[in-house]
């Protein structure tokens, strides 16, 4: 189950109540993000979940694998939060390419089918392609933040949320 726009921006008010503490931000640098996905509606709700967190930096969208590794490479986001299936070029892929290419940059997969349907096949494939983390998207709202900041800080391995 992934959630829509309207239910997405409904959790996201709810976060910006005053006195949520994960709003509250440390006096450190903030985590250039830049994210992707095929689903417009997600990348804008995405962005401004993101966006609200004083620890993060959302520096652009993208809404394929070929314009992510672009952008990637044009922006130098510290952490790409990325959908997994899309047309064209999909997450696996660009992830390939823009660890490849900016070996310091984290990506973050986020999908609502292949960790959940694929099971191990899914995150075998996410650890294979270079991946950092993965959240699946029907928990996104609740945990791409904190899950971003983890992977911009850590050096450890690939960490995820669950349904």
């Amino acid at each position: 189950m992934t959630l829509g726009a309207e239910a997405w921006c409904g959790q996201v008010n709810r976060l910006l109540r005053p006195g949520n503490q994960s709003v509250v931000a440390a006096q450190e640098q903030k985590v250039r993000v830049l994210v992707v996905d095929d689903n417009p509606d997600f990348v804008e709700a995405a962005k401004v979940s993101l966006a609200a967190d004083r620890r993060i930096e959302v520096v652009g969208g993208a809404a394929n694998g070929e314009e992510a590794v672009r952008q990637a490479a044009a922006l130098r986001p510290e952490v790409v939060a990325m959908d997994v299936v899309m047309p064209g070029l999909d997450g696996i892929e660009a992830t390939k390419l823009i660890r490849k290419h900016q070996p310091g940059c984290r990506v973050v997969l986020v999908s609502g089918s292949i960790f959940v349907d694929r099971g191990d096949e899914g995150l075998e494939a996410a650890r294979a392609a270079g991946a950092s983390a993965y959240v699946v998207k029907s928990r996104a709202v609740l945990d791409l933040v904190e899950v971003v900041v983890s992977v911009a800080r850590s050096t450890g391995n690939m960490s995820g949320s669950s349904a």
